[in-house]
């Protein structure tokens, strides 16, 4: 249904060449949310993708400036964390050389739950207070309560999905074996 409100300034096209899109579910399913502020990235990541292809080869350098991301370690984390959800695959392109980026479907996107949102937020190195502090609409009010369980009930509960998921980003190269004394 059509609007009859007459705006003084021009609407956009509907068919730019130009614009890049989003998925809805980036939104819809809380990747954005869980993110943050960093979700500039994948949206920098978009902005440069090959429309057909939907690729693009981007230095680090030129992902800062595009996102806002001010140190190039915090970049490197997003970028895992990014990966690890499978919302990109990354072609390391070596030691001076840019990296190529691929974006992947949707339906390729791993769901959020408990167990990926904690590892994610540990991969970013976000605190749980402000993890607590955001919403996940995708997530059933019982996994909710559950993510708010302390420390040591999750560890003691979760031990071998938890070993499972660090045996997981450790073979993927999301996680090295000198960052695993960091997880429960």
């Amino acid at each position: 249904m059509m609007s009859d409100y007459k705006t003084k300034l021009a609407r956009r096209a509907p068919g730019k060449p130009t614009r890049f899109y989003v998925d809805n579910e980036f939104t819809d399913l809380g990747y954005a949310r869980l993110l943050g502020k960093y979700a500039n990235v994948y949206l920098a990541l978009l902005r440069h993708a090959n429309a057909k292809e939907q690729f693009c080869f981007l230095r680090y350098e030129t992902i800062m400036t595009k996102s806002g991301v001010r140190n190039r370690n915090t970049l490197s984390r997003i970028v895992r964390a990014m990966e690890f959800l499978q919302l990109i695959e990354v072609e390391r392109g070596g030691r001076g050389k840019a990296n190529n980026y691929f974006i992947t479907d949707c339906s390729q996107w791993k769901s959020l739950s408990s167990i990926t949102i904690d590892t994610t937020l540990k991969v970013l190195k976000l605190s749980h207070k402000q993890y607590q502090k955001r919403h996940f609409p995708s997530i059933k009010s019982d996994t909710l309560i559950h993510s708010l369980k302390s420390d040591k009930e999750i560890k003691g509960a979760n031990r071998e999905i938890l070993d499972k998921t660090k045996k997981e980003l450790e073979e993927r190269g999301v996680l090295h074996k000198t960052h695993l004394s960091d997880l429960p």
